[in-house]
């Protein structure tokens, strides 16, 4: 969980930087339909940027109900 919180940090950030408004729920999804990560955990990852796509940080949301 640490590791996808990170990565998707990193997304967050260049997509700022960049102006490349990246989908954070649409790379969880896609991650799982096609990488070597696949990983039901990324379904929940895909639910939480769903309901809150400006989250700050994925570890703040992945046990908030």
């Amino acid at each position: 969980m640490c590791s996808y919180a990170q990565g998707m940090e990193l997304l967050r950030a260049a997509s700022e930087a960049h102006e490349w408004q990246i989908n954070r729920a649409e790379c969880a999804r896609i991650w799982k339909g096609g990488c070597i990560i696949r990983a039901a955990f990324l379904d929940r990852i895909q639910a939480a940027f769903t309901k809150q796509p400006d989250l700050s940080n994925l570890m703040v949301r992945m046990y908030d109900n």
